[in-house]
């Protein structure tokens, strides 16, 4: 009683019983706060009886306990532990996964370090996110859980789950929040430290690891004994391929030393890429020893040269047998003397003991005083030595060329006991091997290096050595007077042969068994760990881990006095006791702003307490404590004046446009900047296109493929490719938790705002209580799709990081930028022929240098020369070499290629006349071999194998070559032609001939007696020679065209696109009185090789056969066991040698080129290479699409925002409470917590579990709105209520008033303005403001059943008539030459669409049709009169057979259903069935106008003399034959004259139809009348006879007779004679057929339809045959053909056939004509009877139609018009 007067005194009435506690307030004469001990005494405090005693069971999240937080320290000790042991291994090994390449890297591994870290660091964010969630959200209840309570200013009032990320920390320092401040930092560390820096842990680059490895071979030298025999000039080849032709250098050699082999039998090299062998081997080595000569001329001219000791050589003539004119005289003369050796130092005067001596000789021309006297004369004598060392030897792999050399030993001399010295040294002096055994060719003979040297103006001849030490690149020429250059030079010679000779002697055949321990280091691209980054996460990682201890500790010592968790507003609701609680005091405050609720609740003090209910344990909020003044009478009697009172609605900052616009605009930023630099990194200007090259004019543009790198150091890169990005999708993250965590707290509000929400849907929602990617699948259960879609775009934002983070690669690309070159050389030969060495040399030089540069290109794979591919010579270009573009920059440009196309054709020893022969002597040393053919001109050229000037070819003009030895013998005969002498044009027959190349292979067996299986055999001398042979000529002709040619600095051709069609007339590209190269290229190939020889091994004896050794990795062509070569196989490696040494010989001699105009230039592009930064494809659409997805989101996200309805945001819980403090609702949750639990076992003092009895069941279950009513203090409120007491705002009398500045809307306002507010008790009806209109479906209503209106009109009469109409006007829809030609979508718009569009409006109709018959029941029982239940309650129209439905409702008059069910009958079972008819498919004849040009027929008649030839024949025998279609516009009947679209069609299938010309030839056919002896006639003068027999029956035992002649002519036209006598058996007499025929040649006007490649499909006739007009066509020189077989020289009928074809398939046993081919086709099959005469006649009338239309096609192919 004293403390109620006390507080009646100073105006304030606290009942302090209803409290539960005893309140001590402070004095108000002092002013002074309330402190703890005040509050609750000296002593504990005294407990009201209601609250229930001793120790109550503390609930707490599981994430803030012991499981959770413990698994995230161990995780993150985990997570130290393996980056720490993944650093050590990347210090010590160099890395942590291993690949050979980039693109050997596992899926797994690179899963491992690109995306792995990132997926970690997210999981491991959102399980933080949850526990940083749950220490937030909690923080207040665990405030007030304390004994002494909490202001509300740290308890009610706190809002961290919805504070910027960044302030919490700072805001619960400041408030001593550790609990928030722990979680919170490190939910700062693991968005913004850990997250994106995780992303740069891993680097890659290129490094070299090394292990043991167990050598078990070696491959010593081979015995010495061997040597001789093995070691021959193959390794002066080898040296001079090195030196001069870029060939790489051998395995385990340098150019000063070759190593012993090593190696493992068992070794798989496949994926030795970049691999390091080390082990212990031999080195060979050898070393020259030099001292100054002395040396005097003598009167003869000559020199002596003597070494001071024991050598002394004389008569050494320094003598230039070229002639004078050249300045430098060099040789290195060697110790043994040969017949190929021009100069030796064995004589007498130096004895074998300086056989190791080597004179070097140096002398400049320019200051001769005299005949080969030279003043300044440079002379040496040099002494070899030999060592072999032990080193420890490092190769690279998998070549094995050596890259580092330790010696383990000193060097040892090496013995000729080992290594044969004197061997080799002879082979290096003279050039030759010392014994005289058959080798390959190119072994055999001495190496030609003078080519090479040709242009240094040497003096002639001179030793290879010289070649050689010229081959350095280090020293010029004029240089080689210094004696110490000298001997440099002859040094690094003599160290490079023998470092060849060795590894000639070392190789498969001599490999042993050893064991040897070795290294293997192996160049792998690596994935290794950045030492910075690693330490950078791992102390973030322990931070946390620190940090998640403390809020364990804090945790564990911490109470709370909850039952369960208060995740919703009922569970608020449910703590405020209705006895007296913290509602009383916050009634008020349902309209106050959240500042006007924090000034005057900061100061109180509140408490959560257990009190006993109904034999349980409940927790309830209580006030422990007012302000320091009592406020409660002031704010009473101020009617609220204190507080502001106008409603004003607010909205929270995050959810304004001033939020969301820059969000947005800044996602699309994001995404047009990544697109942006996708679509640069990907840019190509239209000006690279190589189809434009040409006409380029270029411009100083750079065109970039890629990014350039941002920064050259791996760290800062690294920041900004992989931290940036990643940066910003974890700081997209936080965004969005924070706009998911205001829509969770809002939901519930703004489902209260619409009135009549279940409980369930409002009040026990539970959304804040969980991490968005729970919160999704509770939306998705709830149908909130707005809170599910920002859910779902907030656990998006962790892949988003994962994605962002591989967004960027980086690659070394090519960069391309525009160039002009300049033109060297024009497109035109001039007089120069390709090599004149031998006759600047006496003929003594062969020109070889061709053939090594194909050796070393087919046998080791060495590039051609510059400017050279396999099938062309490409016209150089000026290149701009920048040092800034690197070694590996490549130049593009258009140039002129040219090549041949060789022609080889196959010798027939049948044609007539001996056209093509070979034949041997009867002992066989001697052949003969030549052919005649047809030039250019059209006569005919006879080349033999040698030049002569005799009428006829010499019998055996090669000479002695010796017999075959007995047995297999094989001969082969490569070798250029000349022609026999013409008094005509001999120049001209000899280019002919000399272009020709012949290859021949013979194969022949001598013995005692004849071999079947050989075609000839000659006796000679008891023996019998038994032979075969295979020959072919092959001819050249030009091919050239425009090419886009790619080289490297060097010219080396690295790719060729041709732009154009090749060109066949070499006339344009001849300067004047100038021949074609291909001319020259078969001498040179010919003369090259020597006269041919039997042989019975598998040596190749001359170059081509070497190459095609080479070439087939076969010896099979020169073995004498193996059958003879295929023609068609042999002929196809020939002539593809012959293209590719014509296209050597051009890069080798490119002075036969005319020099470009000053200043020309091409235009071209320069490529370089350099890093470039490119996206990721797949990372950048994920990334897009995920960016695309946060835009969308957002956008609806803000226009779907809650409505402004709210005066504060509900994010304290003295906010919620304030909205439902004056709610008869807080009766209803009353016990709330107990009830939810009512089938649950809770925890109570002294842990016992106390079974809780369920509640009474309600009648019915309660439903809640937000809005006004009228509160149980009999006030108006605004705040959450139960319906039907609240009545839901006008939002829109809020927008109006709320854009007033500076006004609200007040409490009357909000309640009716100014209207009495009628007090509604719980039993009461509905207010009106609350009485709706009636309510139907939405599928009922017009928005519905219009929508499916309109959609039927537009389906019905816009698309469907549309389309009909189309299709009959126009014969369809969709055109294409076959169903395959559609494009996807439109296959997809006919075959498909029209049943979904079906399907959907049929799905549509089911909604509405299901919404009549469910609804109709209720539309019978709303009617006035109502409805009997056999008409509404007891219908079951849903559940009716469809069919039986509208006959139901129409004998109940239920209309609306009976239409629902017609039209879904219709859709069902008329239109989706019969939607598949609609649209069919078949083939229409589409017929449109178009334009052609038309060929202008055959060439003029002047020209059809050069260029008619047998090229007719091969098409009819090609159509004839094979039955093929042949050629365009042409059948095996008629010619026609050919057309083309001006404008091509697309399609595929078109048919063209234009007026045309028919040609053919109709035949008069008279029996021919027999005069015996073979003769016959016609009866009207013209005769024929057969040419062998006598008689005019004879017996044809053997043979059969075809045979066509042109015998004479009548009326203009030739007349032919037919004879045909066909094979009988033996002694049967039969008589030939005969018939002549006269030939008409007509054409007819035609309309012809074709195919776009030219067959003809139909022909109709427009007129009346006509005779074909001379001047049309050479009727003559055609029927000349077709009778003699050839090409008529003039007038002359000469009588040997040219260009003669070879006949049918069917093989004739005796030379007939080329026509009677095509006649025998169509005889008798049964040969037994005899071929009628309208058979022969029929036969040959379709042959002569068929010859006569190839010929006239052949004619008009050629022409040139349109």
């Amino acid at each position: 009683m004293a403390m109620e007067e006390r507080h009646q005194q100073t105006g304030c009435h606290v009942p302090s019983k209803a409290y539960g506690i005893r309140v001590s307030h402070t004095n108000s004469e002092a002013g002074h706060p309330v402190t703890k001990d005040e509050v609750l005494g000296s002593a504990a405090p005294e407990i009201d009886s209601n609250v229930w005693p001793g120790s109550v069971q503390s609930w707490k999240p599981m994430t803030l306990r012991a499981p959770i937080l413990g698994s995230v320290v161990a995780v993150s000790i985990l997570l130290i532990v393996t980056l720490e042991l993944l650093s050590s291994k990347s210090r010590q090994d160099g890395g942590v996964i291993f690949a050979g390449r980039m693109d050997d890297i596992s899926a797994g591994q690179s899963f491992a370090y690109l995306y792995l870290p990132t997926i970690i660091a997210v999981a491991y964010s959102m399980l933080w996110s949850w526990v940083d969630l749950d220490a937030k959200r909690l923080e207040p209840y665990f405030q007030l859980s304390k004994p002494e309570g909490a202001l509300a200013k740290s308890s009610l009032l706190l809002q961290y789950p919805v504070d910027f990320l960044a302030l919490v920390p700072l805001k619960a320092a400041r408030r001593r929040h550790w609990s928030v401040f722990c979680a919170g930092s490190a939910m700062m560390l693991i968005f913004w430290a850990i997250t994106p820096l995780q992303s740069a842990i891993f680097a890659t680059d290129t490094r070299a690891l090394s292990h043991s490895l167990p050598i078990d071979s070696i491959s010593p030298l081979l015995p010495p004994e061997d040597q001789t025999s093995l070691l021959d000039t193959g390794f002066m080849n080898d040296a001079y391929s090195i030196l001069w032709l870029g060939k790489k250098l051998p395995a385990f050699t340098t150019r000063d030393f070759a190593l012993q082999p090593f190696g493992l039998r068992t070794s798989d090299l496949s994926n030795q890429d970049n691999s390091n062998w080390t082990a212990s081997t031999l080195l060979y080595s050898t070393q020259l020893s030099c001292a100054p000569a002395d040396f005097a001329q003598q009167k003869d001219t000559t020199y002596t040269f003597s070494n001071r000791k024991n050598c002394t050589v004389s008569e050494i003539a320094l003598t230039d047998e070229r002639g004078g004119g050249h300045r430098y005289f060099f040789q290195y003369i060697g110790y043994y003397d040969s017949a190929e050796a021009d100069y030796a130092l064995e004589q007498p005067s130096c004895p074998p003991s300086a056989s190791h001596n080597y004179l070097a000789l140096w002398g400049d021309g320019a200051t001769l005083t005299g005949t080969e006297t030279y003043p300044n004369l440079t002379a040496m004598f040099c002494e070899s030595s030999y060592y072999v060392q032990d080193v420890n030897a490092t190769v690279n792999l998998p070549g094995f060329t050596v890259s580092a050399v330790s010696p383990t030993s000193s060097k040892r001399e090496l013995s000729n006991d080992t290594f044969n010295i004197t061997n080799f040294e002879y082979i290096i002096g003279t050039g030759a091997s010392p014994l005289d055994i058959r080798r390959d060719y190119p072994n055999e003979v001495v190496l030609e290096q003078y080519p090479r040297l040709s242009e240094m103006s040497l003096v002639w001849p001179m030793s290879n050595m010289v070649g050689f030490a010229l081959g350095n690149p280090n020293i010029t020429i004029d240089k080689y007077s210094d004696p110490k250059l000298l001997q440099e030079g002859f040094e690094s010679a003599h160290k490079l042969l023998f470092a060849m000779a060795v590894r000639q002697l070392t190789g498969p055949s001599t490999w042993s068994r050893v064991k040897l321990i070795g290294q293997q280091s192996t160049q792998l691209y690596t994935v290794f760990v950045i030492r910075a980054f690693a330490i950078a996460v791992e102390a973030c990682l322990a931070v946390v881990a620190a940090l998640a201890l403390c809020l364990l500790y804090l945790s564990w010592k911490r109470t709370s006095n909850l039952c369960e968790d208060p995740a919703s507003i009922a569970h608020v609701m449910s703590l405020l006791s209705d006895r007296a609680s913290p509602a009383d005091t916050l009634s008020n405050f349902d309209m106050a702003t959240s500042i006007a609720l924090e000034k005057h609740l900061q100061d109180m003090r509140y408490r959560i307490t257990r009190q006993k209910e109904n034999d349980t344990s409940v927790p309830k909020l209580e006030v422990l404590s007012h302000s320091s003044e009592c406020k409660e009478k002031k704010l009473q009697s101020s009617q609220f004046k204190d507080l502001d009172q106008s409603y004003r609605p607010v909205r929270p900052l995050e959810l304004k446009a001033t939020i969301g616009l820059p969000l947005i605009f800044m996602l699309l930023a994001f995404i047009v900047i990544i697109v942006v630099l996708y679509i640069y990194t990907l840019l190509r200007s239209g000006m690279c296109s190589l189809d434009k090259l040409v006409v380029i004019e270029l411009t100083k543009y750079v065109l970039y493929i890629g990014l350039p790198p941002p920064s050259q150091s791996a760290v800062g890169q690294q920041i900004l490719l992989n931290y940036l990005p990643t940066a910003f999708a974890t700081f997209l993250e936080p965004i969005w938790v924070v706009l998911n965590r205001i829509l969770c707290i809002m939901h519930p509000f703004e489902v209260l705002r619409h009135g009549n929400a279940k409980k369930s849907c409002s009040l026990d929602l539970k959304y804040t209580s969980l991490p968005p990617p729970f919160v999704f699948w509770r939306a998705i259960r709830a149908r909130h799709l707005v809170l599910a879609s920002v859910c779902a775009i907030t656990v998006l934002a962790n892949p988003l990081v994962v994605t962002l983070s591989s967004l960027f690669e980086d690659k070394i690309v090519d960069v391309e930028q525009h160039a002009g070159f300049d033109q060297l050389y024009s497109p035109l030969f001039n007089q120069t022929r390709l090599t004149t060495l031998g006759q600047a040399a006496g003929a003594v030089i062969t020109y070889k240098d061709h053939f090594y540069v194909a050796k070393t290109n087919i046998s080791d794979g060495t590039a051609l020369p510059p400017w050279v591919t396999q099938e062309f010579f490409f016209i150089p270009f000026g290149l701009k070499i920048a040092p800034n573009l690197g070694s590996n920059a490549t130049y593009r440009a258009v140039t002129r290629g040219f090549g041949i196309d060789s022609k080889c054709r196959q010798f027939n020893s049948s044609r007539t006349g001996g056209l093509d022969h070979f034949s041997l002597s009867v002992d066989g040393s001697q052949f003969n071999a030549s052919t005649s053919q047809l030039a250019d001109d059209g006569r005919i050229v006879k080349c033999v194998v040698v030049a002569t000037n005799a009428s006829d070819v010499p019998n055996y003009p090669f000479g002695a070559m010796g017999p075959p030895s007995s047995g297999n013998s094989a001969l082969e005969v490569v070798s250029s032609m000349y022609a026999v002498s013409s008094p005509i044009q001999p120049i001209k027959d000899q280019d002919f001939c000399k272009s020709l190349l012949l290859a021949g292979w013979v194969r022949a067996s001598r013995s005692d007696q004849a071999t079947t299986n050989f075609s000839s055999s000659l006796a000679s001398g008891g023996h019998t020679i038994s032979s075969s042979s295979m020959f072919m000529s092959c001819q050249p002709s030009l091919k050239t065209a425009e090419f886009i040619v790619t080289v490297d600095s060097t010219g080396q051709v690295l790719g060729t696109a041709q732009t154009g069609n090749f060109d066949t007339n070499a006339a344009k590209y001849l300067n004047a009185n100038a021949t074609f190269p291909y001319n020259q290229t078969s001498d040179l190939i010919g003369t090259a090789n020597v006269r041919p020889s039997w042989h019975n091994d598998t040596f190749a004896p001359d170059w081509i056969n070497y190459l095609i050794k080479r070439s087939t990795n076969s010896t099979a062509i020169t073995d004498p066991n193996a059958p003879l070569p295929d023609f068609a196989p042999t002929a196809a490696i020939i002539q593809e040698l012959h293209r590719r040494l014509f296209a050597i010989l051009l890069g080798l001699n490119i002075h036969v080129l005319v020099s470009a105009p000053p200043n020309a230039q091409v235009s071209g592009i320069i490529t370089s290479q350099a890093h470039r930064i490119f996206m990721s494809k797949t990372m950048f659409i994920i990334s897009i699409v995920l960016l695309s997805l946060n835009v969308i989101v957002a956008l609806l996200y803000y226009l779907r925002r809650p409505k402004t309805f709210l005066s504060r945001m509900p994010t304290t819980i003295a906010s919620v409470i304030a909205f439902v403090a004056a709610s008869r609702a807080l009766a209803e949750m009353h016990g709330d917590c107990r009830r939810n639990g009512s089938e649950k076992s809770k925890l109570q003092p002294g842990n016992k579990a106390v079974h809780i009895p369920a509640a009474e069941p309600q009648p019915k279950e309660l439903r809640f709105g937000f809005g006004k009513f009228i509160g149980t203090d009999g006030k108006p409120h605004v705040g959450i209520e139960r319906h039907p007491l609240v009545v839901p705002l006008d939002l829109n009398a809020l927008k109006s008033v709320g854009r007033r500045k500076g006004t609200g809307t007040s409490k009357s306002n909000i309640l009716g303005q100014g209207k009495t507010v009628r007090r509604v008790e719980e039993g009461d009806s509905q207010p009106d403001e609350l009485r709706t209109s009636p309510w139907k479906p939405v599928t009922l209503r017009s928005l519905g059943l219009g929508s499916l209106l309109a959609f039927t009109v537009l389906l019905v009469v816009v698309v469907v008539e549309a389309f009909r109409e189309i299709s009959s006007r126009d014969g369809g829809i969709l055109f294409a030459d076959s169903l395959d030609d559609l494009p996807g979508v439109r296959t997809f718009a006919y075959l498909y669409l029209p049943t979904i569009v079906a399907v959907t409006y049929g799905i549509a109709w089911a909604w509405v049709d299901l919404d009549v018959k469910r609804m109709e029941p209720y539309f019978q029982l709303s009617t006035p009169e109502g409805a009997i239940a056999s008409d509404s309650m007891l219908l079951s129209y849903p559940h009716g057979f469809l069919p039986f439905v509208p006959i139901k409702a129409a004998r109940r008059k239920h209309w609306a259903v009976v239409c629902s069910s017609m039209v879904t009958l219709l859709i069902s079972w008329g239109i989706t069935p019969f939607q598949n008819a609609a649209i069919g498919q078949k083939y229409l004849l589409h017929t449109e106008e178009a334009r052609f040009l038309r060929s202008p027929g055959p060439i003029p008649l002047e020209q059809q003399l050069h260029v008619l030839s047998a090229e007719f024949f091969y098409t009819g025998d090609n159509i004839a034959w094979p039955k093929s279609r042949g050629p365009p516009f042409m059948t095996s009947k008629a010619a026609y004259d050919a057309a083309r679209l001006e404008t091509l069609t697309p399609h595929r299938s078109a048919h063209w139809s234009f007026p045309s010309r028919e040609y053919s030839a109709k035949l008069e056919f008279v029996p021919g009348i027999s005069q015996g002896h073979g003769n016959f006639t016609d009866g009207r003068g013209c005769f024929s006879s057969i040419p062998f027999g006598h008689e005019s029956s004879f017996i044809a035992s053997q043979y059969s007779l075809y045979q066509v002649d042109g015998i004479c002519t009548i009326g203009g036209r030739l007349t032919f004679a037919l004879v045909w006598l066909e094979e009988r058996s033996p002694n049967d007499t039969v008589l030939p057929t005969a018939l002549f025929c006269n030939p008409r040649h007509i054409f007819y006007d035609t309309n012809i339809t074709t195919s776009p490649d030219g067959a003809i499909l139909s022909a109709t006739r427009t007129s009346p045959a006509q005779d074909m007009p001379l001047s049309k066509f050479n009727l003559t020189r055609f029927e000349q053909f077709m009778s003699m077989g050839k090409v008529p020289d003039g007038t002359k009928n000469v009588n040997f056939p040219v260009d003669r074809l070879p006949l049918a398939p069917q093989a004739m046993r005796f030379d007939t004509d080329a026509i009677v081919g095509y006649v025998i086709d169509l005889r008798p099959a049964n040969h037994t009877e005899h071929i009628s005469q309208s058979a022969l006649q029929d036969n040959f009338e379709a042959a002569y139609n068929l010859l006569f239309v190839s010929a006239f096609h052949s004619l008009s192919s050629h022409s040139t018009g349109n």
